[in-house]
């Protein structure tokens, strides 16, 4: 008998020793550039003349030298992360490239982000609408950059998902050691700048139909499911949209459809996106209707996270680290690193440091980062012109400090809480906030 207890406490002892909290690192948007230099003009992407284009990167029209994005990179891996998701856009603006310059440096992009993370469980890729030759136009149809990304991501590829990254650019793969799928969509396909797809492509790739397919398996199997996409679902304005109508209905259909696995949990649990360069959120309702009269159940968060660059004085360049449980799928904290790009330039040294945490006992005070919680917090922004600028210096890692006035937070506000196109539009109309 005593042994037995004895062994019994051995188990107790060794459940607990094991956590099942994880840390994922989420970044995107690093944009660096080869024709970056110290002194150019910053009105010509700092690749040409002479100017004040910094050390490290600049506030105006320009991408990152490659020494910034090895920077964060490498401060990233002291972070010691479990999980890596990269949301797109490895590649610079506006060059005029050779198809095997262009190849070659995503290339080499795709392997110092494999090199610096060599113990991690797996790094999950996503393209942006700068990872095409030609920007924004993902095709529906066979081409270069399908095959390449399979190529460059097949270290952390299953042969099913190398394949179906060669037929569309999406994948989905589950984090090892857990039950959490990670969907990988090729957003750009949905791009409402695509011109490659028109009103004749119903389906681009059947990436709609594979996803109610993955989503099926996963339904029954009891796994929990993250999205990442380079774009963000909802708007870029009150009145311009990320991803084309269609698109974006259907998606949002399905979303609700399987939100809960046959066990009656919560199946959906995190949606990450990048594209925009801020430090944002949006929350997925049960329905979508303007006003909302507090009946409508929050469903899901899409994280947008802001960028590795600093360019159009939009943001300090940033990373974020993620705790994770890996039983439930749930995100249960966050801290947020930047890199004061000013002060970098002038000082001549690349220092991160922590910009906020969004738990219990951080900047927004967050038992959890489930959608709930981020509904609540978004009740609370509607009363609070405090918070509100909080949120607003937030949103560019400390590089934007103006106040947020009634029309700034308007918009703010309008987006985090509405979807659609008619929904965000009849918000900022309103100006209810």
């Amino acid at each position: 008998m005593k042994i037995f207890s004895q062994l019994l406490l051995l188990l107790l002892l060794a459940s607990f020793a094991f956590s099942t909290t994880l840390k994922l690192l989420v970044l995107g948007d690093a944009h660096t550039d080869p024709g970056y230099y110290k002194g150019a003009d910053q009105d010509h992407f700092c690749r040409k003349g002479k100017g004040k284009a910094g050390e490290y990167g600049s506030i105006k029209n320009c991408d990152i030298p490659y020494k910034t994005f090895e920077s964060a990179l490498q401060f990233g891996s002291t972070l010691d992360p479990d999980v890596v998701l990269y949301l797109g856009d490895m590649m610079p603006h506006q060059i005029d490239w050779t198809r095997d310059d262009f190849q070659n440096w995503f290339l080499n992009t795709t392997k110092t982000l494999k090199g610096t993370f060599p113990k991690v469980k797996k790094i999950y890729f996503t393209l942006g609408n700068n990872d095409f030759f030609s920007d924004n136009n993902a095709p529906p149809v066979s081409d270069f950059m399908y095959t390449n990304a399979a190529n460059f991501w097949s270290p952390w590829l299953s042969t099913q998902s190398f394949q179906r990254v060669q037929n569309g650019g999406f994948y989905s793969e589950l984090i090892p050691g857990t039950n959490i799928r990670v969907i990988s969509m090729n957003s750009i396909l949905w791009f409402e700048e695509n011109q490659s797809v028109n009103s004749d492509y119903v389906d681009p790739w059947g990436q709609l139909n594979w996803i109610k397919e993955t989503l099926e398996t996963s339904y029954t199997s009891n796994e929990k499911v993250w999205f990442m996409s380079h774009l963000p679902l909802g708007m870029l304005s009150s009145t311009g949209r990320f991803w084309k109508k269609r698109f974006q209905t259907q998606f949002l259909q399905i979303i609700r459809k399987y939100m809960y696995s046959q066990n009656g949990e919560k199946m959906l649990t995190a949606m990450f996106s990048g594209h925009h360069h801020r430090d944002q959120f949006e929350i997925i309702y049960d329905k979508d209707v303007y006003p909302h009269d507090g009946s409508e159940k929050p469903l899901l968060v899409d994280f947008r996270i802001s960028a590795i660059e600093s360019r159009d004085s939009e943001t300090n360049p940033s990373l974020r680290l993620i705790k994770f449980d890996t039983d439930s799928g749930f995100l249960l904290n966050y801290e947020q690193y930047f890199l004061d790009i000013v002060k970098a330039n002038k000082d001549l040294a690349l220092n991160w440091n922590l910009r906020y945490s969004a738990g219990e006992y951080g900047a927004y005070g967050l038992n959890g980062l489930g959608p709930e919680q981020f509904n609540n917090f978004l009740q609370s922004l509607k009363s609070s012109n405090d918070l509100v600028q909080e949120y607003w210096v937030n949103m560019s890692e400390g590089l934007v400090d103006t106040n947020c006035g009634s029309n700034c937070r308007t918009k703010l506000i309008c987006k985090m809480e509405f979807i659609t196109e008619d929904e965000c539009t009849k918000c900022h109309t309103d100006q209810s906030y």
